[in-house]
């Protein structure tokens, strides 16, 4: 896509190039864009529209690569401010496409740093890996020892975050020689932290533990980041051993640190180490001083945290409410307010969607009408023109290919963020019902709602890390569909059992499917087929079958009635009925088994699941 865009605009600023005198000419557009740059720095959050009419002024021509790059590199930067990184990851991959070798000043590894980031961001691993790749061509061995370690720094980070461990090891091996032999010492333990990280992570937790050990005995001679990282991982590994008072200790060594940051970050940092505290005083049986800790987030402003960390704090209040059992007053309390945040958190991601919906549209209408003034400047240009009928006739079938190929764009995204809008109108649905059974078992069993509570919790963050990709591990996913079941085990006092089948594949396969389509199937069959049965059964059966994963959900419940509409009363799947038909050609079949044999009862689904072999969207 990229290729025929830089041809189409090449191709155009050449025919446009003969009409440039209300431009100046290329040394009076250099001045003028060198301007708007130098604007951009002094105020780095305005100027996008300087920046845009920038990158008009280079479309005319004259202009070096490098001032191109360096023009589309700013405006990737204002992207990413805003919050919109599909738009920055564009500019940025075109800021680093200008860059040849050999890579020759820091700010040029700062550009491919910052389209590495947001790829990474936005979870798309093949993207950083090609970048990395393609970094790796541009630097050689004589280039500073930083620039040869950021190639394994990028590869090292995308292999932890698919959980490929033991290819991370490698990379942050090959990092750790090159600052050894160069004698950096100030950047090696944070490569031995990373180096932890992935090693625990591979069971290897006897070697994790004791780069942890080499790297506190070292102490006094690290950073403050530094510290800051190896105490609040050390106590977080050791949470998950279930040694609460050395990770209680190691935590508050942790925010001695966090607070004596002095960047942006120190807020966020010590608010996310106030609850993790808070936890570990939970699981301790210490509530006056997880109180403490959880109200010491709030006075930090907890609408300034990050949603994952809202609702971390939100989920310990309502852990702690109900394993306090003098503050079950507050239970109904802690519920409205994860309600509140859940209604508050979907509402904005829904607008959000729609409003990016819409500019896509808008968008759209723009180019194309773009492409028209286009076509009537090259006939009014025509005439003093000596293209050929060959070179005409090249030009359009190029500017077909760009323009169908950016239409194909637009309806791509146009799709995904349909399928957001299906994932956040699922989700508070989901999380309500749940929600409200906890509230009925407060009120007669705490001590079961307090089982139930730490499951749903459990669930609650796999559903929210799940619902913010485009595309999740077939491994997350079964695992979110098992929690949700449990609970609904918990919840309808076990009337029914369940079976997952998996042919032609393997739970921990490198396989990325879209999340919570199974999961609202599935709640159809036990809201809907198994409350009035005895002994149900629900089996879920996944099949590759081309290039799609069939799925299966079959129970032994009542059945549909001969009038009873489907969809008449789920919207979530209606709306995934329509997804599938726009992804697979093919939505939801739905039969009752009692028409393929008169002596069963219950429901067949069948339906194909779009999948990828990375989460690259």
């Amino acid at each position: 896509m990229y290729t025929n865009h830089y041809i189409f605009i090449g191709l155009m600023a050449l025919l446009v190039g003969c009409n440039t005198k209300d431009h100046g000419n290329a040394d009076q557009r250099l001045s003028t864009i060198l301007e708007i740059h130098e604007k951009a720095v002094v105020n780095p959050d305005s100027f996008l529209i300087d920046l845009q009419h920038a990158q008009k002024l280079i479309q005319l021509g004259g202009i070096s690569d490098s001032i191109i790059g360096e023009n589309d590199f700013k405006i990737g930067r204002r992207y990413a401010r805003r919050g919109d990184l599909d738009s920055a990851a564009i500019y940025f991959q075109s800021a680093t496409d200008y860059i040849k070798a050999p890579i020759t000043n820091n700010h040029q590894v700062t550009q491919f740093n910052f389209a590495w980031n947001i790829y990474h961001r936005l979870g798309k691993y093949g993207d950083c890996l090609a970048l990395s790749r393609r970094y790796a061509t541009l630097i050689n061995e004589g280039s500073p020892h930083i620039w040869r370690t950021f190639t394994h720094f990028m590869d090292e980070n995308v292999y932890r975050s698919t959980k490929d461990y033991e290819n991370s090891i490698k990379n942050n091996a090959k990092r750790i020689e090159i600052l050894e032999k160069a004698g950096d010492t100030i950047d090696i333990p944070h490569a031995l932290l990373s180096q932890a990280e992935s090693r625990y992570h591979l069971e290897d937790k006897k070697g994790a533990f004791a780069v942890l050990d080499g790297l506190v005995k070292k102490e006094k001679y690290l950073n403050t980041h530094d510290n800051r990282k190896l105490f609040g991982d050390y106590a977080k590994y050791l949470s998950e051993e279930k040694k609460y008072r050395q990770s209680l200790k190691y935590y508050l060594k942790s925010l001695d640190y966090k607070k004596k940051l002095t960047d942006n970050s120190r807020q966020r940092l010590i608010a996310s180490n106030y609850s993790n505290i808070a936890d570990i005083y939970i699981k301790l049986g210490d509530y006056n001083n997880a109180t403490k800790y959880l109200d010491s987030v709030i006075a930090l402003d907890i609408n300034s945290v990050s949603r994952g960390l809202q609702k971390e704090v939100l989920t310990h209040q309502m852990t702690l409410s109900v394993l306090d059992k003098g503050k079950l007053e507050n239970v109904v309390e802690n519920l409205n307010a994860i309600f509140d945040f859940q209604d508050k958190s979907y509402e904005d991601k829904y607008k959000s969607e729609l409003v990016a919906l819409q500019k896509a549209n808008e968008n759209e209408k723009i180019i194309l009408k773009e492409k028209q003034d286009a076509e009537i400047k090259s006939l009014k240009l025509q005439s003093r023109m000596q293209f050929t009928f060959l070179g005409i006739g090249l030009l359009g079938v190029i500017g077909y290919l760009f323009f169908r190929q950016r239409k194909l764009g637009f309806e791509r995204q146009q799709l995904q963020m349909q399928q957001r809008l299906l994932r956040s109108q699922m989700n508070p649905h989901f999380t309500s019902n749940t929600l409200y059974s906890i509230q009925n078992l407060v009120k007669d069993t705490p001590e079961v709602a307090g089982k139930y509570l730490t499951k749903f919790s459990r669930l609650l963050r796999l559903v929210l890390e799940n619902s913010m990709s485009n595309y999740v591990q077939l491994e997350n996913e079964l695992e979110t569909l098992k929690k949700y079941l449990d609970l609904q085990q918990l919840r309808f006092e076990s009337k029914f059992n369940y079976e997952f089948v998996l042919n032609g594949l393997e739970e921990d396969d490198l396989i990325f499917i879209p999340p919570m389509l199974i999961q609202p199937v599935v709640e159809n069959s036990i809201e809907h087929g198994l409350l009035q049965t005895e002994n149900g059964k629900i089996t879920i059966t996944l099949s590759k079958n081309g290039k799609y994963i069939e799925c299966i959900v079959e129970d032994n419940g009542k059945g549909i009635g001969n009038n009873e509409d489907v969809h008449k009363n789920s919207a979530s799947t209606q709306l995934i009925n329509d997804f599938l038909r726009k992804t697979t050609k093919s939505g939801l079949e739905v039969l009752n088994k009692n028409d393929i044999d008169p002596k069963q009862s219950g429901v067949l689904v069948t339906f194909l699941i779009p999948y990828r072999l990375t989460d690259d969207d």
